[in-house]
């Protein structure tokens, strides 16, 4: 449920701000400060979607669906299929030249095959509302809406939960606190709100084209490999020859039972022997945030927005916001490329539906 106008301005007046901040906001300017120039402070520019952005709403709606019991598990896919079917008679966008779209696709229908889903009530589209200090005193206040909570009793987490349908290759090494930053800060506001230490917040993707696949391997050592959804048979092929090897089959059985299963995409026509070592789950990466993370976090958005304000002031926007660069990238979108994958710029729009605020916001819990 997302805030409405009126809901947002008594939030404004409740702690003397002049306006509700938005994890795209100050994020648009770290991208293109000229960009957020066209887009907040002369309004001439508006967000425009994209193929990715559009099957990525698709994925988050049936999911949370699903919790939500409006879906059956066993309808998750038809439903999907539904999707691709409306979008196919009807392409308001298309993919880009040279993607293979089929792949992605069937990436996409596994998972609502497959997905593993979490016995705990879960929360969706939660309002969530961070404090971060302000350099000239008192704070400046970030909204935004995490795409799904659940509270695990086993472990006694509180888990903060982010689908995505890009590549994890984009999630590697240094682009991980990129990609991060905005979970971090919801993980902070629920610090904030619901007094939960941060030892007991995880944050997670849940990377929608992938699964994990774990297995033993010939040293007794369990280990796991990250496969892409629609072809994982395929790419573990090799592993699954050598343990039916071990387990005394020749290379015509061998074979038959492998093309079988990579046809299928799944090893329920291997003997339970192989198939039953074999534990085939959502892949997720997971952060934890600490102390220090949060501080570092909190002063680098403060530091944003207070440059955010001091350069709306300027009398010469071309040049403090940067026109230069942005017109030498060839625009926008053309520079996000540079940077990152653009379906990712923006993961949360911010219109919204009525809701009572206080109830939204959880404030007096």
């Amino acid at each position: 449920m997302r805030l409405t106008w009126e809901q947002t301005n008594d939030l404004k007046k409740a702690h003397g701000v002049d306006r509700i901040w938005s994890f795209s906001r100050f994020n648009l300017f770290q991208q293109s400060k000229w960009e957020y120039y066209l887009r907040y402070v002369t309004h001439e520019s508006k967000f425009e979607g994209s193929v990715y952005t559009m099957f990525g709403t698709i994925c988050h709606d049936l999911i949370q669906k699903y919790y939500e019991y409006k879906i059956d598990y066993d309808n998750l896919r038809s439903e999907f299929d539904l999707k691709v079917l409306e979008w196919q008679a009807e392409p308001e966008y298309l993919f880009p030249d040279g993607v293979d779209s089929a792949k992605y696709l069937d990436d996409l229908r596994n998972y609502f095959d497959t997905t593993n889903v979490y016995d705990a009530e879960v929360r969706n589209e939660k309002p969530v509302r961070v404090l971060i200090p302000n350099v000239n005193g008192g704070s400046h206040v970030l909204v935004g809406y995490i795409d799904s909570v659940f509270h695990n009793e086993n472990d006694g987490k509180t888990y903060l939960i982010d689908y995505k349908t890009s590549s994890k290759s984009s999630f590697g090494g240094k682009h991980l606190h990129e990609k991060s930053a905005q979970l971090i800060l919801y993980g902070i506001g629920i610090h904030q709100d619901m007094k939960i230490p941060y030892e007991d917040i995880v944050l997670r993707f849940d990377m929608m084209k992938y699964v994990s696949v774990e297995y033993e391997q010939v040293n007794g050592k369990v280990v796991s490999t990250v496969k892409e959804r629609s072809i994982w048979v395929k790419e573990f092929r090799k592993k699954l020859a050598g343990m039916l090897k071990r387990a005394g089959y020749n290379v015509i059985e061998i074979n038959e039972m492998l093309d079988k299963a990579v046809e299928n995409n799944n090893i329920d026509n291997l003997p339970n022997e192989i198939a039953d070592s074999i534990k085939i789950s959502n892949y997720y990466i997971d952060i934890e945030i600490t102390e220090e993370l949060s501080n570092s976090m909190l002063s680098e958005v403060s530091e944003t927005i207070h440059e955010i304000y001091q350069a709306e002031k300027t009398k010469t926007p071309e040049i403090t916001f940067e026109k230069a660069i942005y017109d030498k990238n060839g625009g926008f979108m053309a520079f996000a490329k540079k940077k990152e994958d653009p379906k990712t710029v923006f993961d949360k729009l911010e219109e919204g539906e009525s809701a009572n605020l206080l109830e939204l916001l959880e404030l007096t819990e």
